[in-house]
């Protein structure tokens, strides 16, 4: 709240700190205004609406892993709900598909892909996204998607190798 010119404002901020929302009144008087999640109300009279209509979650998830030769990584993208209030998008990751999924997004990432540099080569990954708008309502998560970056699990060896050569053929090899 803020007070100037004789009057307070009480504020309704997003996520990120904008404000959504505003409500002046005079100061001093016995106003008891409260937050409700639809609206805000002052003295018992409605004053100010606040959305309250959960995102669409993240549609087309795509995804990439490094190579067993490289510095495990995990990428992702996707494509974004179609709202004008979108502030972005969370990530959660965990290594069972039952969780617990952790949020590894520390604020809403603004662009529909994300880079996980903090994985291990031949760890199975599961990952969960939600979309986040303005008011900070966040959509239902999208279905867990398995990474597993470098996966260096070696193939079977081989066993009964047999091998010859033959003229124009050159060499054989059977297992």
């Amino acid at each position: 709240m803020s007070k100037a010119s004789g009057r307070t404002t009480a504020y309704l901020r997003g996520p990120d700190g904008r404000v959504l929302s505003e409500y002046s009144y005079p100061t001093g008087t016995s106003l008891d205004f409260h937050w409700n999640k639809d609206y805000i109300y002052a003295h018992g009279r409605h004053v100010a609406a606040v959305e309250n209509t959960d995102p669409e979650e993240p549609a087309g998830v795509m995804s990439d892993a490094s190579d067993p030769a490289l510095s495990p990584w995990v990428s992702m993208a996707w494509g974004g709900p179609s709202v004008g209030d979108l502030y972005g998008y969370h990530v959660y990751r965990a290594t069972g598909i039952a969780g617990p999924y952790t949020r590894i997004t520390a604020a809403p990432v603004t662009t529909p892909s994300y880079i996980d540099g903090a994985v291990l080569e031949g760890t199975a990954y599961f990952y969960e996204l939600t979309a986040v708008d303005e008011a900070g309502l966040e959509s239902r998560r999208t279905a867990p998607r398995k990474i597993t970056p470098g996966d260096a699990t070696p193939p079977a060896a081989v066993s009964d190798l047999t091998g010859g050569y033959e003229d124009f053929l050159g060499v054989s090899l059977n297992w």
